[in-house]
């Protein structure tokens, strides 16, 4: 204090952490092979879970929901079915919560194209 007057100071520090979450933009489950099934990956290797993968018709409808996996496993993400019967294609919309190896966690959303 001076003259009888505190002082006070505040600093603030934003800290953004790099993570490099992709989302294929477009995918074709036609089983050649090749882009058959969308599902998260990062770059870094920081991606620990996906904790939910939620993916919306452009109605609203949910055709595809699946809780606690393992990113970077294609097979473990959406085969563009529902309800055991392939989807025609369409721009689909995703919501994720995903887990860091940290133990932070994030919700990311985005499109995603079906094609043939």
């Amino acid at each position: 204090t001076r003259d009888g007057c505190a002082t006070m100071a505040r600093t603030r520090i934003n800290v953004y952490i790099n993570t490099d979450i992709y989302a294929p933009s477009a995918f074709s489950p036609n089983f050649d092979g090749s882009n058959d099934f969308f599902t998260l990956y990062a770059s870094n290797r920081k991606l620990a879970n996906i904790s939910y993968l939620k993916i919306f018709n452009r109605w609203g409808d949910k055709v595809f929901e699946k809780e606690d996996f393992p990113p970077h496993i294609e097979t473990e993400g959406w085969d563009g079915r529902f309800n055991d019967r392939p989807l025609n294609p369409a721009v689909f919309v995703f919501v994720a919560e995903v887990e860091f190896v940290d133990g932070s966690t994030s919700v990311i959303s985005g499109d995603i194209t079906l094609v043939k």
